[in-house]
């Protein structure tokens, strides 16, 4: 049974937002739950206003995080004016540090935050829980290895059954 349902996507953001400096600038992000971190990375040039539907139906899964990243949304621009890959990367390590995500962090993304969330993912030393429900502990995502790219498995939603919403002019 659905934990959702089809109601239309709703505009209105229902989350306040806290902010850090980090790098030389700001990060805004929401914070709402309890647990381990769900971080929520979004796509280029939007916002973790993309994020306002989807929060409320896995916020009883975690604690949930969704930044904007820097020079989008409500955070601040790159002080020196580059918004690279390498200087996402860099603001995203800075602010993971600053919040505190230090361990079963399962990353959510899309577009341009798929990438720096996989990136990310994927180095030596990340502290991802593991990448579906079911998966045993030799396929776990630990900081002491790697995982085996199963992109399929890592895309899995697992515990929270998605709807589809309606489209305008469909």
């Amino acid at each position: 049974q659905s934990i959702m349902n089809n109601n239309p996507i709703s505009p209105i953001d229902p989350f306040q937002r806290r902010s850090v400096a980090v790098s030389g600038t700001d990060i805004s992000y929401i914070d709402v739950g309890v647990g381990d971190p769900i971080v929520f990375l979004h796509g280029n040039p939007t916002s973790s206003y993309l994020w306002r539907n989807v929060i409320p139906h896995v916020r009883h899964l975690g604690r949930c995080l969704a930044p904007d990243l820097v020079g989008m949304g409500q955070s601040g621009k790159a002080k020196d004016g580059n918004y690279r890959f390498s200087d996402h990367m860099k603001h995203l390590d800075s602010w993971f540090d600053t919040v505190t995500l230090d361990r079963n962090i399962t990353l959510v993304v899309h577009d341009w935050g798929g990438m720096i969330g996989l990136a990310w993912g994927v180095r030596p030393g990340v502290p991802l829980g593991p990448s579906a429900p079911d998966q045993d502990e030799s396929n776990r995502l630990h900081g002491s290895h790697r995982p085996s790219h199963d992109m399929g498995r890592m895309a899995r939603v697992g515990e929270v059954d998605l709807p589809s919403y309606p489209v305008a002019g469909r």
